[in-house]
């Protein structure tokens, strides 16, 4: 959790850095905007989301000339074990990701931009439950899988970074509050996403 706020307030910090920049910063004699491409794929190597520690993808389009609003997709996945008990264990695997739309004040063509954002998000939570029993006679394990869909709104808040035009690197925050259908949690909870990313711009 410490490691979390940590990440969060380094974000805060560098989103007003970039928007300080995007404030302060003058178009440069012939200085031209060609050769940022309207798409950009990149892995997230790490992220933070409610069940943990994740990884996955994004893919992010431009939408208009001058490369203000976007198209955004990250997905992740993670792997949580648990154990009640050491003949009792469960394995949840969420899957999922959000869809949403970023703006970008002085367009995303440039060295540091800052953008924000809306998002739905959708997940499923494949909780796998593994019970063991040991009764006179031989031993034997009960096994069952459930699914759950968890969905919500979230705003995202990032910087992003773009290095010789096709490097693009970005830290995105997403908060919200969603629809939980695992039994074992709230009905309504808070939605968290936070990543690190890294990707090609073409």
């Amino acid at each position: 959790m410490n490691r979390f706020f940590i990440f969060s307030g380094a974000l805060m910090l560098l989103s007003f850095a970039g928007r300080a920049q995007d404030a302060t910063e003058e178009p440069r004699a012939g200085y031209s905007t060609e050769g940022y491409g309207n798409n950009i794929i990149s892995v997230i190597p790490v992220a933070a989301q409610n069940e943990g520690y994740a990884a996955g993808i994004t893919y992010e389009r431009f939408l208009d000339p001058r490369a203000r609003i976007s198209l955004y997709v990250p997905l992740t996945i993670n792997v949580q074990d648990e154990a009640w008990h050491y003949r009792s264990q469960y394995k949840t695997v969420t899957t999922g990701g959000l869809i949403g739309f970023k703006f970008y004040p002085t367009s995303s063509r440039g060295v540091v931009r800052y953008a924000l954002g809306l998002s739905v998000g959708v997940y499923d939570l494949a909780r796998t439950y593994s019970k063991g029993y040991s009764p006179v006679g031989p031993a034997y394990e009960d096994k069952r899988k459930e699914h759950y869909l968890r969905a919500g709104f979230l705003m995202n808040n990032s910087v992003n970074f773009t290095l010789s035009r096709k490097v693009s690197l970005g830290l995105d925050l997403h908060l919200g509050v969603g629809q939980n259908g695992d039994p074992d949690q709230d009905d309504t909870m808070p939605m968290l996403l936070a990543l690190f990313r890294a990707g090609y711009r073409f």
